[in-house]
C-alpha cells in the first residue's frame, strides 16, 4: 500500500506574526518501508507585495527498508527562512521504497503569516466575536431572569405555587448552561490576550482593558452565575418553606439582576479595548 503522512498539534488553518516560529508535529507511516520524509511549503501574498511569494520543501527522516512509522517535530522560523507576510499553503510528504509510488502529501494547513497591523486587525476581528457573543449571554440572562420574576409572582398564588415551584429545576439548568458559555468567553478572551500580548504595535492600555474584561468574565464564571444555581437549587428543596423557597428565589434575583449590570460593564470594558485597539491599528496603517 502506499505511504501515509499526516500532522498533529495544529489545526488546518492558523493566523501568525511574521516573527513567530510554527511548531508542529509530523508522523509518517508505510509498510514497504519509509525512504524519506519531510515538509514542504508554498507562498501566496494576500496583498500587492514587492518579490515573490515564499517557497520551501525540508527533509526530515532518512529512513530504511525496515522503517514502518516515524515521527519528527517541525520547526519553521518565518524570519530565519525569509516568509514576509503572506498566505502558506503546508503539507508534509513521505516517500517509500517502492519504485511504483510517488511522494504521497498529507492533508493541507493554512497558515497566514501576518504583519504587525494585520495582526492587530486579527484580534480586533477575535474580540467583536467574543463581544457578540457575550451580548448573546446577557441576553440568554435577561430572559432567566424575567422567567423567574414570573415564578417569584406565581409562587404568592396559591393555584400557581405548585406548578411554579416546578419550573426550578430547568431555571438551574438553564442558567448552569449560561455558565458553561461564559466560561468558554473567559476562555477564549484570554487566548485572545495572550496572542495581542505577542504584538508590540498593540499599547499596554488595550492589554490592560483587555484584562479588566477577563477578570469580570473568570469571576462571573466561577462565583457569580454559581451562587445562582446554588440559589435556586436550595429553592426547589422540597424541605423547605413556602417562605424560604420565596426567600432563596428572592436571592437568585437579586444576584441575577447584579451579573446583568456586571455583564453590561464587562460588555463595555471590550469595546472599549477593541475601539482603542482599532485606533491603534488605523495609526499604525497611516505610518
Amino acid at each position: 500500500t502506499p505511504p501515509s503522512t499526516y500532522t498533529q498539534g495544529i489545526a488546518k488553518q492558523k493566523f501568525m506574526l511574521f516573527n513567530e516560529v510554527l511548531e508542529f508535529e509530523m508522523s509518517a507511516e508505510d509498510n514497504y518501508g519509509i525512504r524519506s520524509a519531510g515538509v514542504e511549503w508554498t507562498g501566496e501574498f494576500t496583498i500587492p507585495s514587492a518579490g515573490t511569494p515564499s517557497a520551501g520543501d525540508i527533509t526530515l527522516l532518512r529512513g530504511d527498508p525496515y522503517m514502518t512509522n516515524g515521527n519528527k517535530p517541525i520547526l519553521i522560523d518565518f524570519q530565519k527562512r525569509g516568509i514576509k507576510p503572506q498566505k502558506l499553503v503546508i503539507r508534509t510528504w513521505v516517500e517509500d521504497y517502492n519504485p511504483a509510488t510517488l511522494r504521497v502529501f498529507s492533508e493541507p494547513i493554512e497558515v497566514f503569516v501576518l504583519s504587525e497591523s494585520e495582526h492587530a486587525s486579527y484580534v480586533q476581528e477575535l474580540m467583536n466575536d467574543t463581544i457578540a457573543k457575550l451580548e448573546d449571554a446577557m441576553r440568554t440572562e435577561q430572559q432567566n431572569l424575567d422567567e423567574n420574576k414570573r415564578i417569584e409572582k406565581d409562587l404568592k398564588d396559591p393555584k400557581k405555587a405548585a406548578e411554579a415551584k416546578d419550573k426550578l429545576p430547568e431555571q438551574q439548568n438553564k442558567e448552569l448552561d449560561n455558565n458553561e458559555e461564559i466560561k468558554k468567553l473567559a476562555k477564549e478572551l484570554k487566548e485572545t490576550f495572550k496572542e495581542a500580548a505577542k504584538n508590540k504595535s498593540i499599547e499596554t492600555k488595550t492589554l490592560k482593558e483587555m484584562a479588566d474584561a477577563m477578570k469580570s468574565m473568570q469571576e462571573m464564571a466561577d462565583k457569580d452565575i454559581p451562587e445562582i444555581a446554588g440559589d435556586l437549587d436550595q429553592a426547589q428543596d422540597k424541605k423547605n418553606s413556602e417562605e424560604k423557597t420565596k426567600e432563596d428565589l428572592k436571592k437568585a434575583i437579586e444576584k441575577q439582576e447584579k451579573l446583568l449590570d456586571k455583564m453590561k460593564e464587562t460588555a463595555e470594558k471590550a469595546e472599549k479595548a477593541k475601539e482603542t485597539l482599532e485606533a491603534g491599528t488605523f495609526v499604525n496603517r497611516l505610518k
